[in-house]
């Protein structure tokens, strides 16, 4: 039995709110293995009292301060905060040699985001197997593990298609367009945190809160593009400064070239994403079902051998079969306890989740200047045109 066989994780988790509410449930009934729950960190009172009837044996820690004060208690933990707090809690984390499992987006900048990838590294670098050893007890031999909360990567109908798209199933790809207005929130959403939906508190609307999701998957499913063109619309079915209707276009070095429309006013929704390659067409929907169109004679050399004016390759449709779905949450965690105690591949490294942020940053300077943005993007610039839409909201408040 290997060393670490019989020891637990202890997680802390860090904001009891929405999600964090989730994964408390999920850590502390067993349910991952290897990993417990020994605390949160919660400021408000509400909440902390709902916490003692919930978990009794769970530590509560009212500000960060006292939670990092005694880090000893501890080996990771996961940040479930607003978006701006995310950097800053992961950096002190890492500078204590704890494991960090945090919400998306990883941050609201790539200059921030970047902050906590170079305190990982740094971590990594220098907490040492035992550096963090107290009363006796033996630590888990891992270095200081990073990862972000994309959940949606482990739902088997992306992972087929993620597989399909690697292998070689479609051929060359040649246009994606993704479809995915069933994002519906109303005003009852946009008003229940004050730091949600605005440029101050949130860093953005959709995406940098719902789009992450997809703006993940589409880079681990096509790579990062070489440019970005967006239309958003600032306020477009609500009061708001910040986007709830978003139209990018990405451009690619080869022949693909991808479309990604999406908005939080419009009901009933779509998610569809469609896929064309050479050898036939994709169709991912509802982040469940998956269809191959496959043609017979890819595009390309039906191209080269056919002798008819209207002539088209035939092409034959079939679903493909997939797993039933588990809770993707508790997968993640699980992916996170395993990486730690037996050195398993992460689902979604840290460092994966700079990729989705440049993808909404670009966007909105694109939108910002009425430009298309090369990537990558120009942190600083980034940084700069942010802090300026920060000024306007709270002139307009």
């Amino acid at each position: 039995m290997p060393d670490n066989e019989g020891k637990k994780i202890r997680m802390v988790l860090v904001g009891y709110g929405g999600m964090g509410k989730q994964y408390a449930g999920m850590m502390a009934d067993g349910g991952i293995e290897g990993l417990t729950l020994c605390g949160i960190c919660c400021r408000n009172q509400e909440g902390q009292q709902e916490i003692r009837q919930r978990y009794p044996n769970v530590r509560i820690y009212g500000e960060t301060d006292h939670m990092f004060d005694h880090a000893r208690e501890f080996d990771g933990i996961l940040i479930a905060t607003p978006h701006r707090t995310h950097v800053a809690l992961g950096v002190r984390a890492f500078r204590q040699g704890l494991h960090v499992l945090v919400e998306k987006p990883v941050g609201v900048s790539t200059m921030e985001a970047k902050q906590l990838l170079s305190a990982h590294r740094q971590a990594v670098e220098t907490h040492s197997p035992m550096s963090r050893e107290a009363g006796g007890r033996s630590r888990y031999p891992a270095k200081p593990a990073f990862a972000v909360m994309f959940n949606l990567r482990m739902l088997p109908v992306w992972q087929k298609a993620h597989e399909m798209i690697r292998g070689g199933s479609l051929g060359s790809l040649t246009s994606a367009l993704w479809i995915r207005n069933d994002w519906y929130r109303s005003p009852c959403y946009h008003r229940s945190s004050p730091w949600r939906s605005s440029w101050t508190g949130e860093g953005g609307g959709m995406l940098i809160n719902q789009c992450q999701h997809d703006l993940d998957l589409w880079q681990w499913l096509f790579g990062m593009p070489e440019s970005v063109r967006a239309d958003l619309g600032y306020g477009r079915f609500h009061s708001l400064c910040v986007d709830d209707s978003v139209e990018l276009k990405f451009q690619y070095s080869g022949h693909l070239r991808g479309n990604y429309l999406a908005s939080s006013g419009e009901s009933p929704g779509v998610n569809r994403l469609e896929i064309w390659g050479t050898k036939g067409r994709l169709t991912v929907e509802n982040n469940e079902t998956l269809t191959f169109d496959e043609n017979e004679t890819a595009t390309d050399e039906f191209a080269r051998i056919n002798q008819e004016i209207y002539g088209k390759p035939a092409h034959q449709s079939r679903n493909i079969i997939l797993e039933a779905p588990d809770n993707t949450y508790r997968l993640m965690l699980q992916n996170f306890a395993d990486h730690i105690r037996y050195g398993r591949a992460l689902a979604v490294p840290g460092e994966e989740g700079l990729n989705a942020l440049e993808l909404a940053n670009a966007a909105y300077l694109s939108s910002w200047f009425m430009e298309e943005i090369r990537l990558p993007i120009k942190d600083e610039v980034y940084q700069n045109a942010l802090a300026a839409q920060v000024r306007l909201e709270k002139t307009l408040l």
